[in-house]
């Protein structure tokens, strides 16, 4: 069984990351999960940077939760305003992960949530950098092809592996963003292809 990953909107709302997280699951190195919740709040967020286009981003959130329908958690409101979150905000994404049963909750917001949840509810809070580096441990040449696909999609502008390690240093993985400056060659000779 494939281990499932709760996605916070703060790694959804950036375009690199998530795309690249649909596209690992897409090769089923894991599940996808998230709420409406967590997917309206991700669409607040591209809008308040791009208002103009609120069609545009919100059609793109809607299609890619229909590739993964099972993805969705539900019933997990019942816990909110009961868990022991440093963010009330964040009570409702806690309460899916707990819900859904999932093995990590994907998130830049380690601090808000408790430091025991694993001892607690049996997953880890795990930041992106660590989330992508263990996908790329477990499974090392799927990981690599389907990072490889995935950069040679990008046609206009062409996105290169040294493009997509500067990137994704600016969005906060360094380790990733190491991982593909040391597997930059490789990468570059499975897009040429």
């Amino acid at each position: 069984m494939l281990n499932s990953a709760l996605l916070d909107a703060d790694c959804l709302h950036k375009l690199y990351l998530r795309g690249l997280l649909i596209w690992l699951a897409s090769y089923r190195l894991y599940r996808p999960r998230w709420t409406a919740e967590i997917l309206d709040e991700t669409i607040r967020s591209i809008v308040r940077r791009f208002p103009s286009d609120q069609v545009k981003i919100d059609s793109h959130i809607r299609s890619m939760a229909a590739r993964f329908p099972e993805a969705e958690i539900v019933g997990y409101q019942h816990l909110v305003g009961t868990l022991d979150c440093l963010d009330p905000e964040d009570e409702h994404v806690l309460a899916a992960a707990i819900v859904g049963r999932v093995g990590s909750l994907v998130t830049f917001n380690l601090k808000d949530f408790p430091n025991d949840t694993q001892k607690l509810y049996g997953f880890e809070v795990t930041h992106p950098d660590d989330f992508l580096m263990n996908l790329a441990d477990r499974n090392p040449e799927v990981f690599l092809d389907a990072t490889s696909k995935w950069c040679a999609g990008y046609q206009s502008p062409a996105l290169s592996a040294q493009d997509l390690s500067r990137a994704m240093r600016q969005l906060g993985c360094p380790n990733f963003a190491k991982y593909l400056l040391f597997e930059g060659e490789a990468i570059l000779s499975r897009i040429e292809d």
